[in-house]
């Protein structure tokens, strides 16, 4: 397996974005957008899948991989604007975004702050309208893995959960990723050994787990919305997929249909059946299929 070489953009607030991209000429554009404890490489078998057939990106947000972290984010808006940056520095248009986890809270408000730029929003299990509420929900089976004594999930705070992580990232805790990962995110793939090193390596050189996490919890992407200057979800006049595995143990299904319910006919709901969080290897050639047909 081999891995696409980083291209580097500084944008105008002087973060220095990391990205990968496979070209074809006159072909459709299409921007993916990773998640948590994940990188553009988190996109690499499926870029490589589609080349040849379409302009793909995928890049690292900012505070992930190899882009710089000089301005902390408070909100996902914040990464949306790096975004935006991007997609004109890179004079993108009719461009398809794929957003994954996060990202899919990400691509929504970029479609908002670029109505005429954007053509459709693919959202790969996205978090939920108001984001994760409360951590006890989000990892009910992973949370144990935050405490190496096995105390029960419950006698952690956000602060110490926040704290845990974050000494591991300073130890380079390969073992604590790598099952962290399988447990949380990859509990159905079975993936490469080379892929999951990579993935493993990627996850550990996240640099604002913190301002990250805050974020996730207190998203409200219509709040977001109000105060990007924007009404309502009205603003976002494009095509909304809205993909979710069954067994999704990060972000339950129930979030998919409340976003079909908050979008009506604008969005198209898919059920991916022997899908986790991670649709994009857990069922990758439905995967593949499912973009080549909308795009």
């Amino acid at each position: 397996m081999f891995f696409y070489p980083y291209q580097y953009i500084t944008l105008e607030n002087d973060e220095n974005i990391a990205y990968i991209q496979d070209l074809s000429l006159d072909k459709p554009n299409l921007l993916f957008l990773h998640g948590n404890l994940s990188s553009a490489s988190n996109w690499t078998r499926t870029l490589q899948a589609l080349a040849g057939d379409y302009n793909l990106y995928a890049l690292d947000l900012r505070g992930f991989g190899q882009s710089s972290y000089h301005h902390k984010i408070s909100h996902l808006s914040d990464f949306a604007q790096d975004v935006k940056r991007f997609i004109q520095t890179m004079n993108l248009n009719d461009l398809t975004i794929i957003g994954w986890s996060a990202g899919g809270g990400v691509a929504l408000e970029v479609a908002a702050l670029l109505p005429d730029t954007i053509k459709q929003v693919i959202l790969v299990a996205s978090i939920g309208l108001r984001g994760f509420e409360d951590i006890i929900d989000v990892f009910p089976n992973v949370l144990p893995l935050f405490n190496p004594f096995g105390q029960a999930s419950s006698e952690f705070a956000h602060q110490s959960i926040v704290s845990h992580m974050e000494s591991n990232f300073r130890l380079r805790n390969r073992f604590f990723f790598q099952r962290l990962l399988h447990a949380g995110i990859f509990q159905r793939s079975h993936l490469d050994p080379t892929y999951e090193n990579r993935l493993t390596m990627d996850a550990m050189r996240q640099q604002n787990f913190g301002d990250f996490y805050y974020s996730l919890l207190y998203f409200n992407l219509k709040e977001e919305l109000q105060q990007m200057g924007y009404s309502s979800l009205s603003t976002i006049k494009c095509p909304v997929h809205i993909w979710h595995g069954v067994y999704d143990r990060v972000v339950e299904s129930k979030e998919a249909y409340a976003f079909k319910a908050a979008f009506g006919k604008q969005a198209h709901l898919k059920i991916f059946k022997q899908s986790g969080h991670a649709i994009m290897d857990d069922e990758f050639e439905l995967f593949i299929e499912s973009i080549r047909a909308i795009v």
